[in-house]
């Protein structure tokens, strides 16, 4: 896989700050990796403490994003969380519906939700990737609804012209899910990035 050159500076954008809302000291403001004509943009639903105090994506060891990019061959190596940022080069953009870090979805409100859909949506909307990947249900429910769930994979839903797709959450709370059963809706997601770029 080559990587690719994105026209223009991707963006890079500070944590969305809700009034009375404080980012806890010794956690970093995660940006958003985005670009226009990117292929697929990962969508998390917020930096976990880890990912929050080492200011990268996904940065808890536990968590097999990273592994399973590269396993789905989304990626032709297993990036590290500090190279997130490396994460347009290759066609992705990378970001969350709520900025703002917790220790789990539970520390999140409504209105974290319902301002963090708003503002996600004008940066899809601006950008306009391919596909939208949902990297877990409760960001898509929250996003579109819980009646707008089927299962996971591709979704009859779009955002502007985006198509969306979701996968089973990579977070270590989500071990119920095996791996294997991640990374087979990983490399479906690496099947139609190929259709919809390819042909």
């Amino acid at each position: 896989m080559r990587r690719r050159k994105i026209s223009g500076t991707p963006w890079v954008r500070p944590i969305a700050r809700l009034p009375g809302r404080r980012v806890p000291p010794g956690y970093a403001q995660l940006p958003d990796y985005l670009a226009p004509g990117l292929d697929i943009v990962f969508v998390g639903i917020n930096p976990g403490v880890q990912s929050a105090q080492a200011g990268h994506y996904y940065a808890n060891p536990r968590n097999p994003f990273w592994l399973l990019l590269y396993k789905a061959g989304l990626t032709p190596r297993q990036l590290r969380p500090d190279e997130d940022h490396l994460m347009p080069t290759f066609g992705y953009g990378i970001t969350d519906i709520v900025k703002r870090p917790s220790r789990g979805v539970a520390d999140l409100t409504a209105a974290d939700f319902r301002q963090g859909r708003r503002v996600l949506e004008e940066k899809l909307r601006a950008c306009q990737p391919r596909i939208v990947c949902f990297n877990s249900k409760t960001g898509f429910v929250n996003f579109f609804g819980p009646g707008a769930f089927r299962q996971f994979g591709r979704q009859e839903v779009t955002i502007g012209a985006s198509q969306v797709f979701v996968v089973p959450s990579t977070s270590p709370a989500n071990a119920g899910i095996p791996l294997a059963v991640k990374l087979r809706f990983f490399r479906a997601l690496r099947r139609w990035r190929d259709v919809l770029v390819h042909g």
